[in-house]
């Protein structure tokens, strides 16, 4: 993808976000690595009564480089295929091993948004030093 093309799929990204944030609630982790910094997320999304979460990870071994953004929507498609199915917020089968530990602590915390319709805060030791930065929006 040209540079042009990229910056417009990454505005078009942020925009599209940007929608989803200020009309459903959700909630996301980031998983951090010292050397690298961010390199994937994980969304938690309510849709209804149900929460579905959705997850994106850089290929950071082939030079890639994580964009917010961009991992967002991922994730976001994600969720909203896990909505579809009716998964919810079971790991699928595919996830990389790397973010378990941020699935475990939002899916946790996911079964007790739902009834709510609220997202309650997380913190960083929550996640074992493995995220370190969650922001809700609702």
């Amino acid at each position: 993808m040209s540079s042009g093309g990229r910056e417009e799929y990454v505005e078009t990204c942020r925009q599209s976000n940007q929608a989803v944030k200020d009309h459903l609630p959700c909630a996301w982790q980031y998983l951090r690595r010292r050397k690298q910094g961010k390199v994937g997320l994980v969304l938690a999304v309510l849709m209804g009564d149900s929460a579905v979460l959705g997850w994106s990870l850089c290929n950071t071994s082939s030079g890639d480089r994580f964009d917010p953004e961009v991992g967002f929507q991922k994730a976001y498609r994600r969720a909203l295929e896990a909505f579809q199915k009716g998964t919810g917020v079971q790991a699928p089968p595919g996830l990389p091993h790397s973010l378990r530990a941020v699935w475990g602590t939002l899916s946790a915390r996911a079964g007790q948004w739902a009834p709510r319709g609220v997202f309650l805060s997380l913190s960083e030791h929550e996640v074992g030093g493995e995220g370190g930065e969650e922001t809700a929006g609702s």
